[in-house]
């Protein structure tokens, strides 16, 4: 939870942008690194830039030649594409969804299964066990007789969203740093090449393990809204 009644549900994987040294007067102290939720303390200061994940599919785009991304995008989308489908024949039914994953040997917990489906920035399994479940359930024989194409892709793009992260990241430090003087907790900063970015002070840390909708996950909301 944040100072101004801001909050993020994070998962373990995800990391914030942490200003530390924030409340320093010189900008040359200020030290800015990415920090997952057990690095998280109460009074950090944090960076959250709301269009992360569109500008990394951006830099991804430019960084990449166009028939590179294509072949690597079709194979990951080939798994989405039949688990949704499928879903769709059972009449959006999700917990029999679920349990026919599992009938195939599939036991990840409904909160990874929903973000299967609701994530489409969601790159993939991260089992081959997973992708071949989900072929037999879907009767995708492509996927099926292509399991290590598909992992391959998964490997590629996830390589590519790092190395897109890494630049993103580079890039927001520079900007931060240079305009730090003029920076305070709970304001917004408009980047104009990279768009709105809210500072923010933690004030409460809850490490419980909650299933939460994946579409509220990772992203910033307000108390007053839900």
């Amino acid at each position: 939870e944040f100072k101004n009644d801001k909050f993020i549900y994070l998962t373990y994987t995800h990391g914030l942008l942490i200003l530390e040294n924030f409340h320093d007067s010189t900008s040359k102290s200020l030290y800015i690194h990415k920090s997952r939720i057990e690095n998280l303390h109460h009074g950090d200061v944090i960076a959250f830039l709301k269009t992360e994940r569109e500008l990394l599919n951006r830099i991804v785009g430019r960084q990449t030649t166009p028939a590179a991304l294509a072949e690597t995008t079709k194979w990951i989308e080939l798994w989405k594409h039949l688990l949704r489908n499928h879903y769709k024949l059972l009449n959006n039914d999700f917990n029999k969804l679920v349990s026919q994953l599992k009938e195939r040997g599939c036991n990840r917990d409904p909160v990874t299964i929903r973000s299967w489906l609701l994530d489409d920035l969601r790159i993939g399994p991260r089992k081959d066990d997973d992708l071949i479940s989900i072929s037999i359930l879907t009767n995708g024989t492509e996927l099926y007789n292509n399991i290590q194409q598909v992992r391959n892709a998964i490997k590629q793009m996830t390589s590519w969203r790092m190395k897109a992260s890494d630049f993103l990241i580079e890039q927001l430090k520079e900007k931060i740093k240079s305009t730090h003087s003029t920076i305070q907790v709970n304001s917004f900063i408009d980047f104009e090449d990279l768009g709105e970015v809210e500072i923010l002070e933690i004030t409460e840390i809850n490490s419980s393990h909650d299933n939460i909708d994946i579409r509220n996950v990772n992203r910033l909301l307000e108390k007053a809204k839900l």
